[in-house]
């Protein structure tokens, strides 16, 4: 998903708390103290909170990458690191391998765990 996109699923997402549960019609700035200041309820701020936490939760993705090293058709070593999306978990396993020193084959298989 590109940074563009991502953006705008999260602005209609924050959009469409500010409207369901804080009462807001629209997160735009209208140059009026009338349209641009609300008067909320802490218990409203902290049910928008919770909204926009489950949200984020709902859509966080993880990954985890375990690299194998394989030296001589045996097993060496394995190690697992997580990242945020499938190039990060990947790069960082790639890294981790590097400043290990390995220089023997590496092996690095990436899944989708949840969060």
């Amino acid at each position: 998903m590109n940074e563009r996109r991502r953006t705008t699923k999260r602005d209609a997402a924050l959009a469409r708390i500010a409207r369901d549960v804080l009462g807001i019609e629209t997160l735009e700035a209208r140059k009026s103290d009338e349209a641009d200041f609300h008067d909320l309820a802490v218990w409203s701020i902290e049910k928008a909170l919770q909204a926009a936490y489950e949200a984020g939760q709902a859509n966080a993705k993880v990954y985890r990458a375990t690299a194998i090293e394989v030296r001589d058709g045996s097993v060496v070593t394995t190690w697992a690191l997580a990242g945020n999306d499938l190039d990060s978990a990947r790069e960082r396993a790639r890294e981790q391998a590097a400043r290990r020193g390995f220089c023997s084959d590496i092996f690095i298989r990436v899944e989708r765990i949840e969060a």
